[in-house]
């Protein structure tokens, strides 16, 4: 008999704890630094980590030619799940923060993770929940607009804030379904990470250096440089295990 609460379980309640204590970050820097420094600052020590990884010990499979090699399709699509995701996402759910504060933008980024996500896993993977997943399903989706709605009464700003931040959750699930796509082909974490950070870093950085180019981070302040890039770095080395 299967156990109730396997390994996998397992890392999504400590992954669930982790995003938890970089959103309560997030919201803190969402105030003051522009979004598309936030997202750039959000996704720079992933891009640094994954790429030292697979420079060190995963280079065959980023080799044209070598048998270990991924694919320029495979490539491709975690290139454009990560510019979903890092950009498009990130972007929304830093708005989302600003208008709406912490409550309604994770509930309602949460929210459209879990619902596009399991609609486009049924859809696409053929990996359909059962009657008690699509109940517990609904459940969090209770919950979460709950949360949502008990910050206060909804005004326009807050309004605007949840449209950004289901936004942002509807482009992590698309990134995510990417990602199982490919990882169901080749389980390779930190490649995929890599690749998905040309996408996401590698355009942010371009876009940054278009409305900024003497100075892409547009004066952030350095203590708000660190809470951002830092905290994400050490939440998402537990996240991706």
């Amino acid at each position: 008999m299967r156990r109730f609460i396997g390994p996998g379980e397992a890392w999504s309640f400590v992954t669930a704890l982790s995003y938890t204590t970089v959103n309560i970050l997030l919201r803190a820097a969402a105030v003051e630094i522009d979004p598309w420094v936030g997202s750039l600052l959000r996704q720079a020590p992933v891009a640094f980590l994954a790429w030292g990884v697979v420079m060190a010990s995963e280079r065959p499979v980023l080799t044209p030619g070598h048998e270990r090699f991924l694919g320029w399709r495979l490539i491709g699509a975690l290139a454009v799940a990560g510019f979903i995701s890092f950009v498009a996402g990130n972007v929304l759910f830093f708005g989302g923060l600003a208008n709406a504060g912490l409550g309604a933008a994770a509930a309602g980024a949460q929210g459209g993770v879990v619902l596009a996500g399991a609609l486009g896993a049924a859809l696409l993977l053929s990996e359909r929940p059962n009657r008690f997943g699509w109940l517990g399903i609904a459940i969090i989706v209770a919950g979460l607009g709950a949360i949502a709605l008990a910050q206060g009464t909804p005004g326009a700003g807050w309004l605007l804030g949840l449209g950004l931040a289901l936004g942002a959750g509807a482009s992590y699930a698309v990134a995510n379904l990417v990602t199982r796509v490919v990882q169901r082909r080749r389980a390779l974490l930190f490649v995929t990470l890599a690749i998905s950070s040309l996408g996401g870093f590698g355009a942010l950085l371009a876009i940054q250096l278009i409305r900024s180019p003497a100075d892409p981070l547009m004066g952030t302040d350095p203590g708000t440089v660190l809470v951002v890039s830092h905290n994400v770095a050490t939440m998402r080395k537990l996240c991706t295990r």
